[in-house]
């Protein structure tokens, strides 16, 4: 299905260069390289969602008892759930973003799609 949905763009794209939209062309083009394959985002989620069960585990340990390794399996599952969740978070703002249907700007989201053009050599829409 993943094939499938990168031929409609192809088309799509080529479609647009014969109508002279070439800006159109220049977003579905970034779109196709931009795009987070569904392994990694299922591969994500279903880490969150461990991660969070250590949360709840370490959250029910620390009931019974403060010990070390009941802190340390609560900030283990806080701290992962978090930072995969705002991953996810972040994938869906670029996806957002290049398709042109952005609703809101966060910063810390710009701040790191920047650092990223510009490790990539991608400064102010060159093309990809």
């Amino acid at each position: 299905m993943r094939e499938h949905m990168h031929n409609e763009t192809a088309v799509g794209a080529t479609a647009n260069v014969a109508s002279g939209d070439a800006e159109s062309t220049a977003v579905e083009k970034k779109t196709r390289y931009a795009v987070v394959p569904f392994y990694l985002k299922a591969i994500a989620f279903s880490f969150a969602v461990v991660s969070l069960s250590w949360f709840f585990e370490g959250w029910r340990q620390m009931q019974k008892g403060a010990t070390l390794s009941h802190f340390a399996i609560l900030m283990l599952g806080t701290t992962s759930t978090i930072g995969l969740l705002g991953l996810q978070g972040y994938w869906i703002y670029i996806e957002e973003k290049i398709k042109g249907t952005l609703k809101k700007r966060i910063g810390i989201f710009e701040r790191i799609y920047e650092y990223q053009q510009e490790r990539s050599g991608l400064r102010n829409g060159d093309k990809q």
